[in-house]
């Protein structure tokens, strides 16, 4: 201060940074008490018109690149991508509700949670997916809600976030998408959460596309293979063949790596298939007791079992 020949009344210092963020220098704004000026909150208005004009931009290059693309899949990975330009933070996390199931589906993330599954009933994400309330905290030590098991499986560490629901265009919640710890330390603002939701509302529409999309084509594969199945009952009776034929298609329509197809055997009280796929080509009959296993669970209860830990 001593150089000047004035004291301060208002001071702005700001980085200087070139294309990749690096910080090559800093520039200084002052004002004199006796003759005041506008110009340090001119510059922050400049600022922050400049900050919602890129905003803008790259929500009208998001607009255009889902107009040309068709793919869900590469339509929502770009939306996301596009979440980091928006927001500006470390982290975006897309969590999809998995419908009958009390889990959430990372769908993406750009660290090592991605393709795993998060309890709905833990954390903010889960308080987020059933309500469909937004959250928004700067401390996340301060919200009830908040669970570290995340941050413990990966190493990070969340201070602040936003997290909004992804709904479809009836409302119903798909999804949540979650932002978390600004790049520059900042604390998330009311016009980050509005971005966010333009986000939100955008994979909403993407996942409801993918979801009419998958309904269709799984409806077409099931139409084929009961008119196939139907032909073939009324030309055949081979019951060994008939349970190949369900055997190849069910294992095309679920898109699994195996598909088992067993018949009760109500007298001897056990499980049975006999196929024709052996080597050479003859029959081979498998049995097992019918209180063994997963599927002795289901043949004595008549319950469903869908399990990702067997």
């Amino acid at each position: 201060m001593d150089d000047f020949d004035f004291v301060p009344h208002s001071v702005l210092c700001m980085p200087i940074r070139n294309a990749h963020g690096t910080i090559l220098g800093t520039y200084d704004l002052m004002e004199n008490p006796e003759t005041p000026t506008d110009c340090i909150w001119n510059l922050r208005l400049s600022k922050e018109r400049q900050t919602a004009q890129t905003r803008i931009e790259i929500l009208l290059r998001l607009n255009r690149s889902i107009a040309v693309e068709s793919n869900s899949a590469a339509v929502l990975e770009k939306i996301m991508d596009v979440s980091y330009e928006l927001l500006r933070c470390e982290r975006v996390s897309l969590f999809v509700k998995i419908q009958g199931e009390s889990d959430l589906f990372v769908a993406h993330a750009n660290d090592a949670t991605r393709g795993q599954y998060i309890s709905i009933d833990k954390g903010i994400a889960g308080l987020v997916a059933p309500t469909g309330q937004v959250v928004t905290t700067n401390n996340v030590d301060e919200h009830p809600c908040f669970d570290r098991e995340l941050d413990e499986r990966t190493g990070n560490s969340t201070k602040k976030l936003l997290c909004v629901p992804v709904k479809d265009p009836d409302g119903t919640i798909l999804a949540v998408v979650q932002a978390v710890n600004k790049v520059d330390k900042s604390d998330f603002s009311v016009e980050d959460t509005l971005f966010l939701n333009y986000i939100a509302e955008a994979a909403g529409i993407s996942l409801h596309k993918s979801y009419l999309h998958n309904e269709v084509i799984i409806a077409k594969r099931l139409t084929d293979v009961r008119l196939k199945l139907s032909d073939y009952v009324l030309n055949h009776n081979d019951i060994h063949s008939l349970t190949d034929l369900i055997m190849v298609h069910g294992k095309a329509i679920m898109d699994c790596d195996r598909f088992g197809f067993l018949l009760v055997d109500h007298l001897k009280n056990e499980l049975w298939i006999t196929s024709n796929n052996g080597n050479l080509g003859e029959q081979v009959t498998l049995r097992q007791p019918i209180y063994k296993g997963i599927s002795g669970l289901v043949a004595t209860t008549g319950e469903t079992v869908c399990t990702r830990d067997a």
